[in-house]
């Protein structure tokens, strides 16, 4: 996006409402499809570095003209970038849907290898439902080329896993990792990398499943195979010692993590140099725990630092917003609504941009920007935040994913506090019901948003009769599942996931 009358051609495009569409040259529609097999994360890094303030003319004259017509328009350039980029994702997933269409009956690895990069540009956008039909063509044409004990099978099913485990179905994550962690150790020995970092994806199903014992078992027998296999400096051996550090962190075990990350941080500088990302990654979290004991001083520089590494070696990128959220979660936990919202607000813009608007990490920044402005009383302007968060994952995971049950959760808990309180405590039942099923009675979020319930029906209790009155139905020891007998005081607050 580097000629300044093709952005005029946008501009006018958006401004009268017109459908954009691109279009290759069959020899680069051919070279683009080599690429999305061959070298993925290439294009998934150009892409978030397309910004239509980099486009250029001979005559100034022409640059200023229309860069003012644009920034004058509704939503200026920061619009204009997310319309441009939004078509070209869908641009990019038509092109690979229209290769994958000519795909015949007869199984060939290309085909397969085809199938499975398209499922991954997918599942980048967050369209899960759809990679996993792909992932599941791939693997099956993958079988009939190579039989069932196959490294590309077992990669196969470790990406069904992956997605499996982002719709919340874990149990069935940890079935299909299971079969590519056999298959692995049947054809590659059980100390071999590739086992290893097959053990790092069942961590972090154990992880989102709050099973950080299982997940420190599985890192530590990855961390010892890399070692043996690969050396005690190698890249690979860091990003397990980040793992296992991250693991303490969520279990607030701060002194067991720091010298783990401080391991990891020293061998990614030595081998992959101080300006790379994944030093910045380290870095963002060796700070973090420092902010957590409460070492302002040294962890502020040490988040500036990762910042401008990331900044500068990838610009507007994913892993960029996921530092600021980091940053943000940290304020949010020192009560520092405004300036957590401040890098909230910041990752989003990032988000929106790279992601697109409607993918699933958009809608937890949404939820957790409601949640900090609902923690301020600012119930009304948190509501959309939150109805946008509910509407996307509720389209983009499907109805029995954890996330969704968060969602309805917090966006009942702020209907309750705008005073349709009857309305807002049934829905707050419904969303723990939903959280339990999916996660089971045990999970923290379940025992968080119980307390909010809690809460939340000993304001009504010891209110007003009349909605006692109201809500006979949902609230007397009949119908209400929960009931009366589990009743603390405890502050309500929505959940920041």
């Amino acid at each position: 996006m580097t000629r300044v009358w093709c952005l005029w051609e946008l501009y006018c495009a958006v401004k009268h409402k017109l459908e954009i569409q691109f279009r290759f040259p069959k020899r680069q529609e051919k070279l683009f499809l080599s690429a999305l097999v061959n070298d993925f994360d290439e294009i998934m890094t150009k892409m978030c570095q397309v910004d239509v303030e980099k486009a250029q003319t001979c005559d100034p004259r022409d640059l200023e003209m229309i860069f003012a017509s644009i920034r004058e328009s509704e939503g200026g350039m920061e619009q204009l970038n997310k319309i441009v980029l939004d078509s070209m994702r869908e641009w990019f997933v038509t092109l690979g849907l229209q290769a994958v269409a000519h795909i015949g009956t007869e199984p060939t690895e290309s085909s397969a290898r085809l199938l499975h990069q398209v499922a991954l540009l997918l599942k980048s956008q967050g369209k899960y439902g759809h990679a996993l039909d792909l992932i599941k063509r791939a693997l099956k044409m993958f079988e009939r080329c190579f039989g069932m004990d196959h490294p590309s099978v077992a990669a196969c099913l470790g990406h069904l896993a992956e997605v499996l485990k982002l719709q919340g179905k874990y149990d069935d994550s940890l079935k299909f990792a299971q079969q590519s962690l056999d298959i692995l150790e049947r054809t590659l020995g059980p100390v071999h990398p590739d086992v290893a970092v097959c053990l790092n994806n069942f961590a972090e199903v154990f992880i989102s499943q709050y099973k950080y014992n299982d997940a420190s078992r599985v890192i530590l027998r990855s961390l010892n195979i890399f070692e043996r296999t690969l050396g005690p400096d190698h890249p690979q051996v860091a990003t397990c010692l980040y793992n296992l550090a991250e693991v303490s962190n969520l279990q607030d075990k701060y002194e067991d993590a720091l010298p783990l990350i401080q391991r990891s941080l020293h061998i990614r500088e030595r081998s992959l140099g101080c300006t790379h990302p994944d030093v910045a990654t380290t870095l963002n979290r060796y700070a973090a725990l420092l902010w957590q004991q409460g070492k302002h001083d040294k962890a502020g520089p040490l988040f500036k630092r990762s910042l401008n590494i990331q900044v500068r070696e990838l610009g507007d990128h994913p892993h960029v917003a996921t530092a600021l959220t980091d940053v943000a979660g940290l304020y949010k936990r020192q009560y520092d609504y405004d300036e957590a919202l401040t890098f909230a607000r910041r990752s989003l813009t990032i988000q929106e941009r790279t992601l697109g608007c409607d993918h699933p990490d958009v809608a937890t920044t949404l939820n957790n920007i409601a949640f900090m402005l609902h923690s301020q009383g600012k119930c009304d302007e948190a509501d959309p935040f939150s109805r946008r968060a509910f509407a996307i994952r509720k389209k983009a995971l499907g109805s029995d994913h954890p996330d969704l049950a968060v969602s309805r959760h917090n966006t009942a808990v702020l209907l309750y506090q705008q005073g349709h309180r009857v309305q807002g405590l049934e829905d707050i039942f419904r969303s723990v019901k939903s959280m339990k099923e999916a996660v089971g009675t045990d999970h923290p979020t379940v025992r968080d948003m119980h307390q909010t319930a809690t809460a939340l029906t000993n304001q009504m209790l010891f209110n007003a009769k009349e909605i006692m009155d109201k809500s006979n139905q949902s609230l007397d020891n009949n119908n209400c599942a929960e009931g009366p007998d589990w009743f603390k005081n405890v502050s309500p607050e929505g959940v920041f996931r």
